[in-house]
C-alpha cells in the first residue's frame, strides 16, 4: 500500500487528492481495458460504498494514447475517508505499452518478468508476453 497521498488543493466545493495507483496486468482476451476501482472507508459497508461512489476520477483516451490524471477529487462536505483510486490497464498478449516520465508518479508495483523497479520502467516500451510484461530490446542491467 503506497502511503504518500498528496493534498493538491481545495477549490470551491472540492478537495483534490493526488496519487491514484496504476498497475498493468495481462488481459484475458485480445482487448485493452482500463479498470478503475474506487475505495473508501465508512462506519459500515453501505457508507463506504457511498463514499467510494462520490470519488471523481477522469482519464482521457485519444486514439492509442491514454492520459491518466495524477489526482482525483471528493467534495468538501463529505470529507476524507481514506479514499483511494486504483487503475488497472489490462494489456493483451503481444501488445505493448509505453510508460512516459509523468507516469512515474502513479505507477505502483507493476509485475514484470525482469523484476524491474517501477521508476526504471518509465521511458520504455513494455510488451505483454505469456509470462508477463517484458521490455523487448531493453538493456535493464
Amino acid at each position: 500500500y503506497k502511503d504518500d497521498l498528496d493534498l493538491i488543493e481545495i477549490s470551491d466545493n472540492n478537495i483534490f487528492l493526488g496519487n491514484p495507483l496504476l498497475n498493468i496486468k495481462k488481459s484475458n482476451d485480445d482487448k485493452f481495458k482500463v479498470v478503475i476501482k474506487k475505495k473508501s472507508r465508512g462506519m459500515n459497508r453501505i457508507k463506504a460504498r457511498e463514499y467510494a461512489r462520490d470519488i471523481e476520477y477522469d482519464y482521457v483516451k485519444m486514439g492509442s494514447i491514454i492520459s491518466f490524471s495524477p489526482f482525483y477529487s471528493i467534495t468538501t462536505d463529505r470529507g476524507y475517508h481514506f479514499d483511494r483510486v486504483y487503475i488497472t490497464v489490462e494489456v493483451p498478449v503481444g501488445k505493448s505499452v509505453y510508460l512516459n516520465d509523468s507516469s512515474e508518479r502513479i505507477i505502483y508495483d507493476i509485475d514484470n518478468v525482469t523484476n524491474t523497479w517501477d521508476r526504471d520502467m518509465v521511458g520504455k516500451v513494455w510488451t505483454m508476453t505469456v509470462n508477463g510484461l517484458e521490455c523487448i530490446g531493453c538493456n535493464l542491467e
